[in-house]
């Protein structure tokens, strides 16, 4: 079991530059073949070191996550804490990276995700020019074999255009927060134990008037699951969170979308136009793609049912 670590840097208060305190938050579990790069890339970025931390909190991981973690962070020269949240689940997680930050900012990143090293400053510049955003989503390039390549060339088709457009909702993976925003309706709800803990977070934050946007100068990479079977077991963890997000929020879900033949017929329209786009064979796997996606949804969707997940709204 992990015991809690923490390590406190006390710099000269002359050396503070103009950027605001950000603290980076890292909810990880099972990621021992990424976390290493993760920090890595995070322990190199081009923010001021005294106005920067580092809140990881473990899910009780049944690999090397936490040693990984651990001796990659000891080489760090800014604060940092590691933490685990006893199983508690993903929100709860959330919460205790939001209890255990002092920054006025926290950026997400996943335990699979390669931050660039001006990734920081962009964002925290964005935010302090749109003082009315609650949070800001930035651009992801997905790293991996042709399930990746297909996932990377959906995102772009259907978020690129929030850069304009904006959103009601916005997600965790890369999207960085005020923390004011998240404390002003409450936090996280501890009673999400998976998928979908920012998708309510959002919902509350724009019903208080905050708002969010597409930040087109920032961008990261992720080091996404390969394989069918992983792809499975993420779209039914989606799907399962959702069902609790429907009925908190009645309505924002549609069902209907995820039903698996409207997704085959949708994926053949849209792999013939990302094929013109990206001239990748591999874009005639898109029908069987997303509706591979969708069923395992629909799948856990109907599984947190019968559990009874969300019933008590």
């Amino acid at each position: 079991m992990l015991r809690n670590m923490t390590h406190t840097c006390t710099l000269d208060e002359s050396r503070r530059e103009t950027y605001p305190l950000i603290t980076i938050g890292i909810a990880t579990k099972n990621d021992e073949e990424t976390i290493a790069g993760t920090l890595s890339s995070l322990l190199n970025v081009d923010y001021p070191i005294n106005n920067l931390e580092i809140v990881v909190v473990d899910g009780l991981s049944r690999d090397r996550t936490v040693e990984i973690a651990g001796s990659t962070l000891k080489k760090a020269l800014f604060s940092w804490k590691l933490l685990s949240d006893e199983s508690k689940g993903l929100a709860y997680a959330r919460q205790m990276v939001v209890e255990n930050a002092r920054g006025k900012y926290i950026l997400w990143v996943d335990g699979d995700h390669v931050i660039p090293k001006n990734y920081a400053k962009n964002q925290v510049k964005f935010m302090e020019e749109n003082p009315s955003l609650g949070a800001a989503e930035a651009l992801v390039v997905f790293r991996g074999d042709y399930i990746q390549r297909l996932e990377h060339y959906l995102w772009f088709r259907t978020n690129t255009k929030r850069i304009k457009m904006g959103t009601k909702t916005v997600g965790s993976a890369g999207v960085i927060y005020r923390v004011e925003a998240i404390k002003s309706v409450g936090g996280y709800d501890i009673n999400i134990k998976g998928a979908c803990e920012d998708g309510d977070l959002s919902k509350r934050m724009f019903s208080e008037g905050w708002r969010f946007a597409m930040n087109p100068r920032a961008f990261y990479y992720h080091q996404a699951r390969v394989g069918w079977k992983d792809l499975w077991k993420q779209w039914y963890w989606y799907g399962y969170g959702n069902h609790f997000l429907n009925h908190k929020h009645p309505g924002s879900v549609n069902v209907w979308v995820h039903f698996p033949i409207r997704a085959f017929l949708s994926g053949i329209r849209v792999g013939l136009v990302l094929f013109r786009m990206w001239r990748d064979p591999a874009c005639i796997l898109m029908p069987i793609c997303k509706m591979w996606k969708t069923t395992s949804w629909l799948a856990g969707y109907v599984r947190a049912h019968r559990d009874g997940y969300g019933h008590n709204f």
